[in-house]
């Protein structure tokens, strides 16, 4: 197949706070670093195909606030790989992917 990623997978978390009194920056920075675990936890599953599509846009954001980790990889079927990209995000990170300003 010709195209970069005809399938993709969308993982959107959401931390709990472990406690009330938590700071929604202590929520937001285990959020992040559960998405980190998430990407390397499926690119275990499904490694990446091109390292030159791992994207760290939560490490680095794109300038509209766009945050998100991407990765292409490729699953066997039917006699052909079918590439597809991995996205991991928190839940606000998707909201203004969709919504804020990074929507498109």
């Amino acid at each position: 197949l010709d195209a970069p990623d005809v399938v993709a997978l969308r993982v959107i978390l959401k931390a709990k706070k472990l406690d009330p009194a938590e700071s929604d920056e202590t929520t937001q920075a285990r959020e992040e670093l559960l998405c980190s675990y998430v990407q390397r936890s499926l690119n275990a599953i499904w490694p990446a195909t091109d390292v030159t599509r791992i994207k760290d846009y939560i490490t680095n954001p794109k300038d509209n606030g766009y945050q998100s980790l991407h990765y292409t990889s490729q699953v066997f079927r039917h006699g052909d790989y079918w590439p597809f990209e991995i996205q991991v995000r928190s839940e606000e990170m998707h909201r203004i992917a969709e919504y804020g300003v990074a929507a498109h």
